[in-house]
This record gives structure tokens, C-alpha cells and sequence, in this order.
């Protein structure tokens, strides 16, 4: 009797991490999900505006990743997702945090990174990315930035943010895809 509860104790304990887990990660990239980005980005936001600390956040979009699961199916979309998180994930510093954001886009928040240290790291990321080599074809990424100076009053929301660093995205675009625009925030 006292070992089918210990057991059932044991059974519950995983159950419960996996269930954590389940809520803060992406099933298919197993890096952070929007759900759990976001809970740290509030948290190291507050942290930032406290400290009067740089805080940068980049959008990062698989280029032309639409017509590569078109050409090439959903699975291979996939399996091109799992390598750029993997690789996005192996060329970021520990300070920065990496979240799937939805489809083929990807958010990083760099606490305590001005600007320059930004672009230098979005530029690190993107070079890492397109030397990847897939089955089917080279992978590029484009990403948007914006980094920000927050002084006592600063209440820029995440929205905005993520508007000013999604229009730098298109703006990277715009300009012919596998680079980074970077935006400044005082």
C-alpha cells in the first residue's frame, strides 16, 4: 500500500513537469512558447526601467519560409524550424532569451544590450542562420530590432515595441531579405 502511493507521488511529481513544461515551451521547437516569452519579458522589463538599464527585443522571420513549405511540405517546414531554433539557440549568449512566436517567427529579448551590442548579436544570429544548410535549400533569416534606454517615466508597452522592431523586420525585407534592422528607442 505505502509503495503504491509513493509510487503514485512519483507519477504525479513527473506529471506535473511535464505539464509545466507543456505551458512554458514550444512543442515542436522546444524552446520558450509567446506565453511564457512574455511573462519574462514583463518581468525584465520592470527589472530595466528600475535599473534605468538597455533592454533590446528582435522579431526574427524565416525568409521566403512560406513558398518552403509549399515546394517542399509541412514536414521539411518543420524540420527547418526545429534547426533554425536549434541554431538560434546555440549562437545566443546566456542573457538572452529565445522564444518561438508563432509559425515561422521568432522573438529575442537581449536584457541590459544597447544598441550597438544588439546588432552585433542580431548580426551573429543571422550569420549563424544562413550557413545552415537544409536537405532542400539554404535557410536566410531577416530580422527587426529596437533597443531601448527606459528613464523613470518610460511606459512603452510590448506592443509597441514589437510594432517599431516587426516594422524593422519588413524593413529588412524590403531591402532584400538576410539582414538586420535595428531601431532606437531613448
Amino acid at each position: 500500500m505505502e509503495l503504491d502511493i509513493i509510487n503514485q507521488r512519483e507519477a504525479l511529481k513527473i506529471a506535473n513537469k511535464e505539464l509545466e513544461k507543456m505551458a512554458a515551451y514550444d512543442s515542436l521547437t522546444d524552446i520558450y512558447n509567446r506565453s511564457k516569452f512574455m511573462s519574462l519579458f514583463n518581468e525584465i522589463k520592470v527589472d530595466s526601467e528600475k535599473y534605468q538599464s538597455p533592454l533590446s527585443l528582435a522579431v526574427i522571420d524565416i525568409d521566403y519560409f512560406k513558398s518552403y513549405n509549399d515546394d517542399f511540405g509541412h514536414q521539411e517546414g518543420d524540420l527547418a524550424l526545429k534547426i533554425v531554433a536549434t541554431s538560434l539557440t546555440n549562437s545566443l549568449t546566456e542573457k538572452g532569451i529565445l522564444a518561438r512566436f508563432g509559425g515561422e517567427e521568432f522573438i529575442v529579448l537581449l536584457p541590459n544590450t544597447t544598441e550597438s551590442e544588439c546588432v552585433a548579436k542580431c548580426e551573429v544570429l543571422r550569420k549563424c542562420v544562413q550557413g545552415i544548410l537544409t536537405l532542400k535549400r539554404t535557410i536566410t533569416i531577416s530580422i527587426g530590432a529596437v533597443s531601448i534606454y527606459p528613464n523613470e517615466g518610460c511606459n512603452i508597452s510590448f506592443d509597441e515595441l514589437f510594432k517599431i522592431a516587426d516594422t524593422k523586420l519588413y524593413d529588412a525585407k524590403k531591402s532584400g531579405r538576410n539582414r538586420v534592422k535595428n531601431h532606437r528607442i531613448d
